[in-house]
């Protein structure tokens, strides 16, 4: 068979709706490639190297479609085709995160199959020949949700398409792109890195003159990663580290318990290593990203920056910088949804230590950035676990986001954001963006520091946050989100706390 098509393109798949759909492959070079979807043809000459592109008008959307390629005599049919809306979900461990291990998921276990619903999970491959040293049959294929294919799906993704499929009466689904613990720097080109990202290559040939300072060579390192359990990313649920620390909060027993194991296997801890294969530079952009663009699509979901606390003054410019790339490498402006962190203070030797720079870098690229928009978690988080079991209020969020902003439904759709802060005496006036319907929980805002530190109590008045402080002090600075942990007890009339901010007092 010479019609090759990539792996996304297959039986249950979900098309875009309503929009033009790319599809392409290879073919015997030169030939006619024909592709019929809803009585709809469209014909392109497969170039000398065999490769097509087509593009399919605007479909309607439905279930049960079938999809046929064909080349001269020869025919691919893909069956089972939905039309709907389709996202891709990228980022690290908290969009990667699956629904079996999410708060909630004792609920949605055993629904019925619906349809609706498909998630297809991109296989994380980040070296030459990984696909061949380990099982990855369980990723690469689209599901559908119901018992035992949901607990595949991104619980973040998960719930996300199930609001937005409710509101608008149609099917979701969610090309998976994520990998944990990585940083922005792996899912851009390697020539963005090096031209603004240089400090993520500096740690890349810190972490390669480390190995061969052991004596060891760079060939041999990586030849070693081929038999390194830690690179089997196809099989989570028979994952130790997964069934120990995703699926609730361990105790120090059970870590314990954990590292025993570990030790006793002869194995070594991932994470701890010098250098991980996802950690290259360029590395999933290329291995992932690229496996599924420009897939038609309707926007990008994003979640991630807790693996780049180490240069989180550098954050915007490289998420800014990705975002770009993304784009470009879809060939259109897409809008851009993005998470920010989510509370979070110690987690197996982890500490939060510039999060809330990384909060502020991901409001100012929303704000920065055309099309690109943000929701908060801040009252979401888990202060002894970098994985917040509740995703579904995180898919929610985002659910009303894309609502608001990519279908136009909402007019309430964002978070409060923070705009200017009046002193006038004792008592200073908070003002924010999306403050309608503000509410505070309590006297204090959880999560607000002042300088100097003075004390005060707080109330809302429509858009606003009063803060009557005990005394005179002068002018302030105000921090919302900085602290490591805390759980923001102010919102909108949706529901949803302020984004991190930082403002100086006008006198």
């Amino acid at each position: 068979m010479r019609i090759r098509l990539p792996a996304i393109f297959s039986d249950g798949m979900m098309l875009q709706g309503k929009r033009p759909v790319k599809v392409w492959g290879t073919a015997a070079p030169g030939a006619e490639v024909q592709a019929d979807i809803q009585g709809r043809a469209v014909k392109v000459r497969a170039g000398e190297d065999g490769h097509f592109s087509l593009t399919l008008p605007p479909l309607s959307y439905g279930e049960g479609e079938m999809l046929t390629i064909s080349c001269e005599g020869e025919e691919v049919t893909i069956h089972d085709v939905a039309v709907g809306e389709v996202f891709l979900a990228g980022g690290q461990s908290n969009m990667e995160f699956w629904l079996r291990y999410e708060a909630h998921f004792d609920e949605e276990k055993d629904l019925p199959r619906d349809g609706r619903l498909r998630f297809f999970d991109v296989p994380e491959i980040s070296y030459d020949g990984q696909e061949e040293d380990f099982d990855f049959s369980g990723t690469g294929i689209w599901r559908k949700a119901g018992p035992g294919d949901r607990d595949w799906f991104s619980a973040v993704g998960y719930y996300f398409q199930k609001a937005l499929s409710a509101e608008l009466d149609c099917p979701v689904g969610i090309v998976g792109c994520n990998f944990g613990g990585t940083t922005a720097s792996a899912w851009m080109p390697t020539e963005s890195v090096e031209e603004v990202g240089q400090v993520w290559m500096e740690d890349y040939r810190a972490a390669l003159k480390k190995i061969e300072d052991q004596g060891i060579s760079v060939e041999h390192y990586w030849e070693r990663e081929r038999t390194n359990a830690g690179n089997d990313k196809g099989n989570p649920f028979t994952n130790d580290f997964c069934n120990t620390f995703l699926k609730h909060t361990p105790d120090a027993e059970e870590i314990a318990a954990y590292e025993a194991r570990q030790a006793a296997a002869g194995g070594e801890n991932p994470l701890f290593s010098i250098l991980l294969p996802e950690a290259v530079p360029g590395i999933l952009y290329e291995h992932m990203l690229k496996t599924v663009a420009p897939y038609t699509i309707r926007a990008f979901l994003y979640y991630q920056g807790e693996s780049d606390d180490p240069h989180a003054d550098l954050y915007a410019v490289m998420l800014t910088r990705l975002i770009q790339d993304w784009r470009t490498l879809w060939g259109e402006d897409l809008p851009f949804l993005q998470v920010q962190l989510a509370p979070f203070s110690y987690w197996m030797q982890i500490y939060e230590m510039n999060w809330g720079e990384l909060r502020m870098a991901q409001g100012a690229v929303s704000s920065g950035e055309k099309n690109v928009y943000i929701t908060s978690i801040a009252d979401c988080g888990d202060e002894d676990d970098i994985h917040p079991k509740d995703k579904k209020t995180v898919g929610e969020r985002l659910a009303l986001l894309a609502l608001g902003r990519v279908y136009g439904r909402r007019a309430l759709c964002e978070p409060p954001r923070a705009i200017s802060a009046d002193r006038d005496g004792r008592e200073v006036r908070i003002r924010f963006e999306n403050g309608d319907g503000l509410h505070l929980t309590g006297k204090e805002v959880d999560g607000l520091c002042i300088c100097p530190e003075v004390p005060y109590t707080a109330e809302t008045e429509g858009d606003c946050l009063l803060l009557h402080l005990s005394k005179d002090v002068g002018r302030l600075r105000l921090r919302f989100g900085w602290d490591g942990y805390f759980c923001a007890n102010v919102k909108n009339a949706v529901g949803i706390p302020p984004l991190a901010f930082s403002l100086v007092t006008t006198s």
